[in-house]
């Protein structure tokens, strides 16, 4: 099942790094660097401005996938899965869900580590194209990609 998360609530904020943290260790080791949202916290998650859903697998959380909006575009800002729950289509299903209900009519924005393939392969699967290569000051790289949702 997927719902939206009062990520402002302690004990959610809670639930989303229990995923969140485990999720993107395996995308530092994958990448090779550190990833910045392995350093979020409680208080972090609970002002965060984005959007948050998740996916509650036996009513448990196991996926979690973060955007924001704004007037033409939706930015996928986190989209984690605890590894537990690794290839099971809940990264996909957060992300159709997230394309049927909020997505009609803008560019959907997302960006991950050039070396995250299970990521860019799941995206390309989805229909985004790659759009830009961008080297972080810390010397990795990041693959920017785009589609735009016409239904």
């Amino acid at each position: 099942m997927i719902e939206e998360l009062r990520h402002w609530d302690r004990e959610i904020a809670r639930s989303i790094l229990k995923v969140q943290i485990p999720a993107y260790k395996v995308e530092a080791r994958l990448i090779g660097h550190d990833i910045p949202a392995l350093h979020d916290t409680v208080e972090s998650i609970i002002s965060s401005e984005e959007t948050y859903i998740g996916y509650y697998f036996n009513k448990e959380l196991a996926g979690v996938l973060s955007y924001d909006i704004t007037e033409n575009v939706l930015d996928i800002c986190r989209l984690v899965v605890a590894p537990p729950y690794f290839r099971k289509g809940i990264a996909n299903d957060l992300i159709d869900h997230l394309l049927n209900t909020r997505a009609k009519g803008k560019v959907v924005r997302v960006t991950t580590g050039k070396r995250n393939t299970p990521a860019v392969n799941l995206y390309k699967k989805l229909g985004f194209c790659e759009k830009d290569e961008v080297k972080t000051s810390e010397g990795f790289m990041l693959t920017k990609m785009e589609k735009k949702h016409t239904f």
